[in-house]
């Protein structure tokens, strides 16, 4: 019988496998012996310098074998990890230290000492520190109601909100995500190309070291896309997961692009573009697309839709997300939170194993997005993720958009990815994004910027005034050679807004 304890699983991996690679970094390889040697090493500080009850320690984030040594060690002590990225702004950071506590924190970078962080915090270099190993001393039985991570993203009010993660979360979904029967084992060579402060690469960093496999990282330094690249095909790697976005910055060489030993392409992070993926298969003839989705409160993924090129489910030419997870249940529900009949739009709301206790400290937020639903003859708690979706005849998951990209125009419900989807069928190399902003008036108008564009801009009106409704067409239309990506590969929607 399979053991969904994924420390266990963790630690198995290691100890088995102590000669093969698990880790290329900055063109280095790590073996799992050397990676065992780094995680007892830093397993002996955080023992010294913590006690019996867990606690929060902060990792600062470095593109190097330490980070990824002190981020396992932390799990193995039975505390909670929380990433702290150089990158951000200090008063992010501090905050992020601030609400959680943190007492101590781990680093591998001395430029990084220069954190705005608060005196009292015991501040650590992993880099020279050397002790006996002692990992098969490591207990993998953490209580599942600990948490294993916590990960801030972006909140409405400015101040970013914590995400807990417990084991029990952590454990249903290793169970769950094991259930799609990857085959994959100790040969595959899987990327890991997401920010440390970003979910997916919980997943991409831990679940590869259950196999014996060797992960490869992408640095800081570099611009992401083309070292992806390069990796995919310099290195062979066999499994990817991936932003769409990026895709769209590879589109330019997808003549050139070679990848026969890819073996899965994970799209993740955002909506999927069929008419772009459909284009990429030549670059990888032997790769599996599987579209995975989940919120960060559903612990990473939540659901999955494997794609038959021949028997493709779209909507607005994106691809469907699937059915939910083995140890979950997901729901459509209209504004009064009634169960939707099947075809019909509504806010997903999921339930399950994998979805976390509520927001750090923020008992307001956490009673906002969690109801109760009498979906069992009892009641059950579903998380409101934010999303609508529908549910079509053959009980396949439909994501139609975000309930923030609906917006009024001239009192009619517009969906934003309904034009997006327009705008590509007139002009389909690179990505577009349509975008609402209040003009002076109040009123809501449209603004449209798309990639690689150098045509007129009444062109593109009177394309889209042919098949959209005269409200749905951008007021105004934005040239640009790339749309800028966010730390998680997604479409930096806040960053293209500050350019109206």
């Amino acid at each position: 019988m399979h053991n969904h304890n994924l420390l266990t699983q963790i630690l198995k991996g290691i100890q088995s496998h102590p000669d093969r690679n698990a880790f290329f970094i900055d063109g280095k390889y790590h073996t799992y012996k050397s990676l065992a040697k780094r995680i007892s090493e830093i397993y002996n500080i955080i023992k010294q310098h913590t006690g019996p009850t867990a606690q929060c320690i902060g990792i600062i984030e470095k593109n190097n074998i330490e980070t990824y040594a002190s981020l396992l060690a932390v799990l193995f002590s039975g505390n909670t990890y929380v990433i702290l990225n150089p990158q951000n702004p200090n008063c992010r950071n501090r905050i992020i230290v601030e609400s959680t506590d943190i007492q101590l924190i781990l680093h591998s970078d001395e430029d990084n000492c220069s954190l705005d962080i608060p005196k009292y915090v015991n501040l650590i270099s992993t880099i020279d520190v050397k002790s006996e190993s002692i990992l098969d001393k490591i207990m993998t039985q953490v209580d599942s109601d600990s948490l294993a991570y916590i990960i801030f993203t972006s909140g409405s009010t400015g101040v970013p909100k914590g995400v807990p993660i417990s084991h029990g979360n952590l454990n249903a979904f290793y169970d769950a995500y094991s259930s799609l029967n990857f085959n994959l084992n100790k040969e595959d060579r899987l990327l890991q190309m997401f920010d440390l402060c970003f979910d997916v690469s919980v997943v991409s960093t831990l679940y590869p070291l259950t196999l014996g496999a060797c992960i490869f990282t992408v640095s800081q330094n570099s611009v992401k896309y083309t070292q992806v690249y390069e990796l995919l095909e310099d290195e062979e790697l066999t499994f990817a997961a991936i932003a769409p976005s990026l895709l769209s910055y590879l589109q330019p060489y997808f003549e050139e692009i070679n990848l026969p030993k890819l073996k899965y392409l994970i799209l993740t992070a955002e909506a999927s573009n069929w008419d772009l993926l459909s284009q990429f298969i030549t670059c990888a003839p032997n790769a599996e697309l599987v579209n995975l989705y989940g919120p960060t409160e559903a612990t990473i993924y939540c659901t999955s839709y494997r794609v038959n090129p021949n028997d493709i489910d779209t909507y607005n030419g994106m691809l469907a997300i699937g059915k939910a997870f083995k140890s979950m249940h997901a729901i459509i529900v209209d504004e009064n939170l009634q169960e939707v009949p099947k075809g019909e739009k509504g806010e997903m709301c999921v339930a399950g194993a994998q979805l976390m206790e509520g927001y750090w400290k923020d008992p307001k937020k956490s009673k906002e997005v969690f109801v109760e639903l009498d979906c069992f003859e009892v009641p059950t708690r579903y998380y409101r993720t934010g999303d609508i979706c529908f549910i079509d005849e053959k009980d396949c998951i439909h994501y139609c958009g975000r309930k923030d990209y609906q917006v009024q125009i001239q009192g009619f419900r517009v969906e934003l990815n309904e034009i997006e989807h327009t705008v590509r069928q007139y002009h389909s190399i690179g990505s577009n994004v349509v975008l609402a902003k209040p003009n002076q008036l109040g009123n809501q108008e449209l603004h449209l910027f798309i990639e690689k564009y150098e045509g007129e801009e009444t062109s593109i009106i009177d394309f889209l005034k042919e098949k959209l409704p005269i409200y749905m067409c951008p007021q105004n239309i934005y040239g640009i050679n790339e749309l800028p990506l966010n730390s998680s590969g997604k479409v930096d929607r806040k960053k293209l807004l500050e350019l109206v």
